[in-house]
Formats: C-alpha cells, sequence, structure tokens
C-alpha cells in the first residue's frame, strides 16, 4: 500500500482539482451557454468516442498493465521497444473500426435520425475523437505502467478539462461559432497525447526499437495477443456499460434528455472520484503482484481499498445529496428533472467502490477471461434493462437500470474471486458502512428544517457528515482512514 498511499493523495487532489474544473464546465458553462440540444450532442459524441477507441484499441492498454513488466531492463531503465508494439497495435485497431463504422454508417444514422439528427450531422468527429483518445490512453497506460502516475492524472483530470474551459470560454465571447466549438472540444484528447509522449522521453522511457528475438525467446507474444483479444470485448463491455445510458437516452428520447442526464450523471459519479484514482495507481501494482505471484499482497489491498473508498464514497454521497437543491440553483429549471438521477448514480458508485478492485483483480490475472464472460452477459443484460426501463421512466429509468446492471456485475465477481482465489472484501464493517449511508439518506427525507437553503445544505451536512465521520472513526471500521483524519487533524491543530 506504500505507493498507492504516496502517490494516491496527490493524485486524488488533482482528481479533485479536475472536478472542480469540470464543474464550472459542466454545471455553470456549458449547460448556461449551450442549449440542451447542443449540450446533448456533446455527452453523446464524447460517449461514442469512447465506446469506438475502447474496441479499437485492440486490448493495448491491458496488454501494456499486465506484460510490461515482463518486458522491463532494470540494467537499462527500458521496455525492449514495448511501445512502438503497442502503438502498432493500437493503429491497426483504429483503422480496423474506422472501416466498420464507414461501412455501418447508415445503420447509425437510421438510429439517431429520428430522435438526435445533430448526432449524425456530427458522426464524423467521432472518428478524430477516438483516434486522439487511443493515441492518449496507450501513452497514458505505457507512463503509469513505469510507476509515474500524477503526470498522467493530471493531463487526464484537469488539462482536458482546462482546455474545455478555453473552448467553452471563445465560444462564450462569441469569437468562435459552435461549429469550430466542436472542433476544439474534440481536440482536447490530441493535444494531451502530445503532453504525455514530451513527458515520457524526458523521463527516459521512450524506446521504439522492438527486441523481437526476446519476444521469441520467452514466448510472450502468443500470450499478450490471446490476453489482448479477450481484453477487447472486456473492456470495451466495461465501458459499453458506463455509456449506454446516455447512447440509448439519445437514440430512444433525445439530446435534450442525454444533456440533462449527463449533467445529472456528472455530479453523482463525484463518489467515485477517489476510486479511479487509486484504480490507476494499483491496476499496475496488482500486475505485478500477480506476475511475482504474491497473493497476499493483492489480498491486503483488496480489503484495505475495499472498507476505505466505502467510508469516502459515503461521505462523498452525502455531502451531494444533503446539497442537491443548492446545486440547481446554478442550471436551468429543466435540469431538475435529473434529480434523482444524481442519487441513483451515485449509489450505483458507491456500490462499484464498496466492492473494490475486484475488476482491476480479475482483468490483470490468469481468470481474465471469466472477467470478459462476466461483462458481456451483464452488457446484454443492460441493454435490456434500459430498453425495458427508459421507455417506462426516462432518465429515471436508466439510473435504475444501471445501479441494477452494477449490483449484478460486481456480485458476481465478488463470488468468482473467493471461489478461485480465496479472497474477500466483506466484513461486518462494509456493510455496516454501506447501510449508514442509506440510513443518513433516509433521515434526509425526515429532517427538513424550514431555513434558507443554504443554510439547511450546510446544518445537515455538518450534523449527518459529521456523524457518519465520528462513528466510522470511533468504530475503527478503517485504520487508513483513521491514520488520514488524525494526519488531518493534527495539521489543522485539531489534534
Amino acid at each position: 500500500m506504500g505507493i498507492v498511499k504516496k502517490q494516491g493523495v496527490p493524485g486524488t487532489i488533482l482528481t479533485y482539482a479536475g472536478f472542480g474544473l469540470g464543474y464550472v464546465n459542466m454545471v455553470l458553462l456549458f449547460p448556461n451557454l449551450l442549449s440542451e440540444a447542443e449540450l446533448g450532442l456533446t455527452r453523446v459524441l464524447l460517449s461514442f468516442s469512447l465506446v469506438f477507441q475502447q474496441f479499437a484499441l485492440f486490448g493495448s492498454t491491458s496488454i501494456t498493465f499486465r506484460f510490461l513488466p515482463f518486458f522491463s531492463d532494470s540494467e537499462t531503465g527500458k521496455s525492449r521497444g514495448f511501445l512502438s508494439l503497442v502503438l502498432l497495435l493500437g493503429g491497426i485497431g483504429f483503422f480496423t473500426m474506422a472501416s466498420v463504422l464507414f461501412l455501418f454508417q447508415s445503420n447509425v444514422a437510421e438510429w439517431y435520425t429520428d430522435k438526435a439528427p445533430e448526432f449524425v450531422n456530427h458522426l464524423d468527429l467521432v472518428f478524430f475523437i477516438s483516434a486522439s483518445m487511443i493515441l492518449f490512453n496507450i501513452l497514458e497506460s505505457f507512463i503509469r505502467s513505469n510507476l509515474h502516475f500524477v503526470v498522467p492524472i493530471f493531463l487526464k483530470e484537469v488539462f482536458v478539462r482546462i482546455l474545455n474551459l478555453i473552448a467553452i470560454g471563445l465560444y462564450a465571447l462569441e469569437l468562435v461559432n459552435f461549429d469550430v466549438f466542436l472542433v476544439l472540444f474534440s481536440s482536447t484528447y490530441l493535444i494531451s497525447a502530445l503532453w504525455s509522449f514530451i513527458y515520457a522521453g524526458r523521463k527516459k522511457i521512450l524506446d521504439f526499437r522492438p527486441d523481437f528475438q526476446y519476444l521469441r525467446e520467452t514466448k510472450l507474444f502468443k500470450s499478450m495477443m490471446e490476453y489482448g483479444a479477450f481484453s477487447i470485448l472486456s473492456t470495451a463491455s466495461w465501458m459499453l456499460m458506463n455509456n449506454i445510458d446516455i447512447l440509448m437516452l439519445g437514440s430512444l428520447s433525445g439530446l435534450e434528455s442525454a444533456a440533462i442526464y449527463g449533467i445529472a450523471l456528472y455530479v453523482g459519479t463525484v463518489v467515485h472520484i477517489p476510486q479511479r484514482t487509486i484504480s490507476r495507481i494499483a491496476r499496475p501494482l496488482i500486475a505485478k503482484f500477480w506476475a511475482e505471484n504474491r497473493i497476499d499482497d493483492i489480498r491486503d489491498i483488496y480489503k484495505k481499498t475495499a472498507i476505505s473508498q466505502t467510508i469516502v464514497g459515503g461521505i462523498l454521497l452525502l455531502m451531494v445529496w444533503l446539497n442537491v437543491e443548492f446545486i440547481f440553483l446554478f442550471l436551468p429549471e429543466s435540469y431538475r428533472d435529473g434529480t434523482w438521477v444524481i442519487l441513483l448514480i451515485g449509489l450505483t458508485r458507491l456500490t462499484d467502490m464498496t466492492f473494490s478492485l475486484n475488476n482491476e483483480i480479475l482483468d490483470t490475472s490468469k481468470y481474465f477471461r471469466a472477467n470478459f464472460v462476466i461483462l458481456v452477459a451483464l452488457i446484454i443484460m443492460l441493454y435490456g434493462f434500459n430498453l425495458w426501463l427508459i421507455p417506462l421512466y426516462g432518465m429515471e429509468g436508466g439510473g435504475i437500470a444501471t445501479l441494477l446492471a452494477f449490483i449484478i456485475f460486481n456480485l458476481i465477481k465478488y463470488l468468482f474471486l473467493k471461489w478461485k482465489v480465496g479472497i474477500g472484501v466483506f466484513t461486518w464493517k462494509n456493510l455496516f458502512a454501506f447501510t449508514l449511508v442509506l440510513g443518513f439518506i433516509g433521515l434526509d427525507h425526515v429532517i427538513r428544517p424550514d431555513i434558507n437553503l443554504i443554510l439547511s445544505g450546510i446544518l445537515k451536512s455538518t450534523l449527518f457528515v459529521g456523524l457518519f465521520v465520528l462513528i466510522c472513526y470511533r468504530l475503527k471500521l478503517s485504520d487508513d482512514f483513521s491514520s488520514m483524519l488524525k494526519m488531518g487533524m493534527k495539521k489543522i491543530g485539531l489534534a
């Protein structure tokens, strides 16, 4: 846990700084400067590109996390030209998927023409955004696998949002029209990829000369391609799980619904930020532990992360939900339709955090095929849930579908790890912390002080979150959380 704790703190700070910038963009600026249809177009374009590029990566980022430790040369600090292999794989993947999308472009247009014709008119931007994402994600995974975490997190969480802020600022000042804004919006990952390339060069980890003799001697190539083949669908299915609600809302309900849901999704996802940071840091470490057969270390990081994430995620969910009315003060009135979506997405993210690093553990292990099978089955289920619930309940239906799918998804993976590896995360502490969060959310509907909205949010946040933290601390639910709390209290002179 040493590296995770050491780099997790600055990583979390950067991630929250990025969220702050994202809040300015997504809550204060985008909804007030763009129409619902225009904002919905940016959400659907981004979601479609995320899914497209995940298929087009051809498993190159997963291959990097799993196999780069086998290529690292401790004497030279190089990786035997590994980067050139995954860049080539990503390039082949992009041209393959671009050809597929080009062939079926009329089918995609048919799905969206009725409710979202603007997306059909800008479908060509998907190719540009996806190519930029592929280059950036390969470089990011390579840098992270060399155990440099902070700059990749800065680029992904902060820098991209700074570029979006510049783009929307130029549009607000009427220096560019909407079409030029879309081009600027679409260029953020390309610029981030160029910075990543320069950073990797300065760290002297770039090496474009593949060692084919080493590949032949170790017989790793076959294993890499087999792992990558399964990773294509497993990682793409994971991405599809996180974006299918936006894509289906755009097709079934229109870009306006996608815009409102996208804002609610963004606000609810604040709960998930610590897990995203820890996952980026823990994944290459877990891959290293598997390579060295250090099962006890995997068990340790799995259990400690689970309870810490449940507590931190619970605090964040309470902070968001107790102040949800205040958040909507800055949005046009129509966006209030997404209120319950925020709670549903927040509960989804908290559930995912409670189950800890099961996806990272499975995906970097010899059981990655099982992870693929679980993901494909759940994608089908999620598609069915959305197809059933969105026409009945609209945006709330999409939120319910996502929550149900993630509960089933995580439960199956937890049981599989318990069965095959003999590691688990659940104790009374996890379940108690999660139940405590639900209890405070329920109390919020009982305690409704008839006072100023801002004052009400401050009082309830102080009372409920303070009690939650105190109970977790007094019952010693998490040693890591308690130590960080003590450290924070000492710094501000309270302990």
